[in-house]
């Protein structure tokens, strides 16, 4: 622990309870800093990897493209024969990631049968807008079921 943060702490711990003793208050700082939970925000390179694992394991390879710039575009191929079904992979993506679907696709509406989702991850951080656009290629055999 730095100095700072932990004289940055005890001022905080004084200010709320001026009638302690020194070594209470210290004491209360020291517990403070020990039980501190830093709050930790989800980053683009940690939400690919999680869509990446997620697709992995059902069939499908993962790539980024576009510019990277408010947006973090993936795109999902299948790459085996057990391929699943996408919107129930995404429906997982969206738990996992804690988010919240903006806007998905209808089927056919892209080219070659693509299929997207844009999402926008919980524990970003505040100021950090950016959002996930997810791109996946639909399987020969859900083609139809998706249209």
């Amino acid at each position: 622990m730095t100095r700072g943060r932990a004289t940055s702490v005890l001022y905080r711990v004084r200010a709320a309870h001026k009638r302690r003793t020194v070594g209470e208050i210290e004491a209360m700082a020291a517990e403070l800093v020990a039980n501190h939970d830093p709050v930790k925000y989800l980053s683009r390179a940690e939400a690919t990897n999680v869509v990446r694992g997620i697709f992995r394991r059902c069939g499908y390879a993962v790539a980024e493209h576009g510019t990277k710039g408010q947006d973090l575009d993936l795109i999902a191929v299948p790459w085996t024969d057990r391929a699943g079904i996408p919107a129930r992979i995404v429906d997982e993506v969206v738990e996992a990631l804690e988010g919240t679907v903006l806007r998905a696709a209808e089927p056919g509406e892209k080219p070659h049968g693509r299929l997207v989702w844009t999402i926008v991850p919980g524990g970003r951080r505040p100021h950090d807008l950016w959002y996930l656009d997810l791109g996946v290629m639909c399987p020969d055999k859900y083609r139809e079921d998706a249209q």
